[in-house]
């Protein structure tokens, strides 16, 4: 673990504010949940991972603390860094939903199935609007699209989301489908 080194070599350590394996433990989440962006952003481990490496390489070459860089400018990087992989665009045609009806072994799983088979567009305007709290203006802005197809995209990705919720796993606790992101940094994901 070359990079999770590094990251700790970086990292500015208080022992007057936490004992060390409290740290660590926080860099680990911190990372899991750049990385849970990432899939969620680019829909695909590969590219997911890709991401997070150039997300945390900038971390490397820059200074300051972990934990308080991936909560502000690192997941600003992840977004960063998954656009130019996957660059969504809302004219694109070729984008096909995968709407294929497995077996889910919770309702986060389903969740996380859900939201990486929307389109490229739609998928960016969901997480931007409900992990991030962007407006649809700043999501269009990011995005180089027109606002009303940013309102159009994120109408439809939240109906998709909720229609494919109501015919989801049974779960006696499922999340709400208008997420603000809390419930997808809670739980480990075993689709990615």
């Amino acid at each position: 673990m070359q990079m999770l080194d590094l990251i700790r070599c970086r990292s500015e350590y208080s022992s007057e504010e936490q004992n060390p394996a409290e740290y660590w433990r926080r860099i680990s989440t911190e990372m899991n949940l750049l990385y849970v962006i990432s899939f969620l952003l680019t829909a695909k481990k590969e590219n997911a991972e890709n991401c997070l490496e150039k997300t945390l390489d900038e971390f490397i070459e820059g200074l300051g603390d972990f934990i308080e860089w991936a909560r502000t400018r690192g997941r600003d990087a992840a977004l960063e860094y998954a656009f130019s992989i996957t660059k969504p665009d809302s004219d694109a045609t070729g984008d096909e939903m995968d709407v294929s009806d497995g077996l889910f072994s919770s309702a986060r799983d389903h969740l996380f199935r859900a939201i990486t088979a929307l389109p490229a567009f739609e998928r960016f305007v969901f997480a931007m609007a409900n992990i991030y709290g962007k407006s649809d203006t700043e999501c269009a802005r990011f995005l180089g699209a027109e606002r009303w197809k940013v309102t159009i995209a994120r109408e439809l990705s939240e109906h998709i989301l909720t229609a494919k919720f109501d015919e989801g796993p049974p779960s006696s606790s499922k999340p709400s489908t208008h997420c603000d992101g809390a419930y997808l940094f809670s739980l480990h994901c075993s689709t990615c």
